[in-house]
């Protein structure tokens, strides 16, 4: 409060004693900044997503589509379950069930935060698995460089281990 006071007064170029407090002014000025924050979550959550979008290949981009399809369901039910917690209906719900108009809304609460968690579960995963992915991908690239720079040797080695499985296997005998 002292803080918005102080801002008051600039703005004012009053004295800014508590004389010339205003409510409007500090519901105006948290307003204000609950919106620069989740504008500044917005842009960097935007800056990851495009990261990861430059990080995943194409044939990686369908893991991509999943999951900001998940977080768009996920923040449909979060957006469904905030208004089912201020609904006058839920607390008369709960009164008629736990005697308590309040027992509903903290159950709510308490999976409101489980579905945060989970979600944050999914994106790590979904992340670690691009991860995974794209490292698997350079080492298939890696294998297919070699295998195409020594091709002989590659050969050499490949009929090498069919005749040794052929003296060891008679299934190999009919089938080759």
């Amino acid at each position: 409060m002292p803080v918005l006071l102080s801002v008051k007064a600039l703005l004012n170029e009053g004295g800014g004693g508590e004389e010339d407090y205003d409510y409007e002014f500090e519901v105006d000025t948290t307003i204000l900044v609950f919106v620069t924050i989740l504008l500044a979550i917005t842009i960097v959550f935007e800056f990851f997503k495009e990261k990861l979008e430059e990080y995943a290949s194409n044939n990686l981009r369908p893991i991509l589509h999943s999951l900001w399809q998940e977080l768009t369901i996920l923040g449909f039910i979060s957006f469904l379950t905030f208004f089912l917690a201020k609904s006058k209906q839920l607390q008369k719900l709960s009164e008629h069930i736990f005697e308590n108009e309040e027992e509903i809304t903290e159950i709510l609460e308490k999976t409101h935060i489980f579905l945060f968690f989970a979600m944050l579960f999914f994106i790590g995963q979904v992340i670690l698995l691009l991860l995974l992915a794209k490292r698997r991908k350079m080492m298939w690239k890696d294998w297919e460089r070699q295998i195409i720079e020594n091709k002989d040797l590659v050969i050499a080695n490949y009929r090498a281990a069919l005749r040794d499985i052929s003296k060891r296997s008679f299934l190999v005998k009919i089938f080759l």
